[in-house]
């Protein structure tokens, strides 16, 4: 498994191997559920999501960028949209007013996902100000931070 087709394993060769007149690459994001609400679990665990139908996240050249807005990249030189099983952008941001979780997404390399747990023990666990876990928490900050 990797990164787009023809063996690209990492994001830089992606990039490469999309030649040097392409100066941003536009990401599909996968929103899923908001890190806040589930303090208990790694982020990477959070499960249901859905594809963003217009927000896009992008990854740029610098020199050849003369402005960014959130979703939207000016610049010279050739831009190019990712598919989704190509390079995509995990947003953890979803919140409570958002559309309901579509389907269960699964798309972190499965030896990423083993040595983010192997070094999650090393982790700080963080607690809401009730002392407990976000996701048990009364009041206001119960699922609503994002």
């Amino acid at each position: 498994m990797g990164v787009g087709g023809g063996g690209v394993k990492t994001i830089a060769e992606r990039i490469a191997s999309l030649g040097w007149r392409v100066n941003n690459i536009r990401m599909s994001q996968i929103r899923l559920a908001s890190r806040f609400r589930q303090m208990d679990r790694l982020v990477m665990d959070a499960g249901q999501g859905y594809v963003h139908p217009k927000d896009c996240k992008n990854i740029y050249k610098v020199a050849q960028t003369d402005r960014m807005d959130i979703h939207d990249w000016h610049g010279t030189g050739r831009q190019c949209r990712s598919d989704i099983t190509d390079i995509c952008f995990n947003h953890y941001a979803l919140r409570a007013d958002s559309p309901k979780p579509t389907s269960a997404i699964d798309n972190i390399h499965p030896a990423l996902k083993e040595r983010v747990r192997q070094n999650s023990r090393d982790y700080l666990r963080v607690q809401a100000p009730c002392g407990m876990p976000y996701a048990h928490c009364p009041g206001p900050q119960a699922g609503t931070l994002h």
